[in-house]
């Protein structure tokens, strides 16, 4: 998959449960050889990707958009939105 990050850099990375990074089965979004959380790439978009990746990348709680692909908020569990300061109301599904 491609992701373009904040500062407009289009950059390759893959979901795998094969890195350090990854805790109980669940998989972390690597870009080189660096792993990505959640909150790390929030904000940037996804560029090209597979309906698997898509389902991947919701499955693994990535909150990324992009022009053909839209994963709804919120990915983020309720108990992260409140240490991180987001409200959970303003962004729940209607």
């Amino acid at each position: 998959m491609k992701l373009m990050d904040l500062s407009g850099k289009v950059r390759s990375g893959k979901l795998t449960t094969d890195h350090p990074a990854s805790s109980y089965g669940r998989a972390v979004l690597v870009i080189g050889r660096e792993a990505y959380g959640t909150l790390d790439v929030l904000g940037w978009e996804i560029v090209a990707a597979t309906e698997v990746d898509l389902e991947a990348l919701k499955k693994a709680g990535y909150a990324l958009q992009g022009d053909r692909f839209d994963i709804p908020f919120p990915v983020v569990d309720a108990e992260m939105m409140q240490i991180i300061g987001m409200d959970l109301e303003d962004h729940e599904e209607e």
